[in-house]
């Protein structure tokens, strides 16, 4: 009627440790969950590690198409500059009027008024002078026309507008 210690033991709830002694329920359960905690932090760090380079990786990729969006905009406004050279190019005409806005007369302020005719007058076709403004917009990040309605009075507003109108 004895039992022998490993069938008592087993009896109470002991079991056999990963090194094959005996230890007590209360110890193998409080180390399993000491495990599993140690599992669930791991994961939550392996998470956050993750996220963090994503973000890491998402903000270069932002900064480098920024700055690749900044460069193709630089290059199609030196391009443009450059054509400003050639007489008969639409940057041509674009720089003449920017050039009349910004007269350096004695004073330092106003319009030159006759180069903005004698400009208008110049441009070929209404056609052209749609390219003239967009031309200007790429040059001096400003509307042509905003800026002719700004720049002169209403009646000499008016008047560009019919000598670019009378264009073909």
């Amino acid at each position: 009627m004895g039992r022998s210690a490993v069938e008592r033991k087993k009896a109470r709830g002991y079991q056999k440790s990963d090194a094959g002694r005996s230890v007590a329920p209360s110890y193998l359960s409080y180390q399993r969950e000491f495990l599993e905690e140690q599992s669930r932090h791991r994961k939550v760090q392996d998470f956050k590690t993750v996220v963090g380079f994503s973000l890491l990786g998402l903000a270069a990729a932002g900064t480098l198409a920024y700055l690749a969006y900044r460069f193709l905009k630089k290059h199609k406004q030196d391009k443009v500059q450059q054509g400003a050279i050639n007489e008969g190019n639409p940057a041509t005409y674009a720089t003449l009027f920017k050039m009349a806005f910004d007269n350096d007369n004695m004073l330092g302020w106003g319009t030159n008024e006759e180069m903005v005719f004698q400009t208008a007058k110049q441009l070929p076709t209404r056609k052209f002078y749609d390219s003239v403004q967009s031309a200007y917009a790429t040059l001096f990040k400003s509307q042509l026309n905003a800026d002719l309605k700004s720049e002169l009075s209403s009646d000499e507003y008016l008047q560009i507008m019919k000598i670019i109108n009378s264009k073909n």
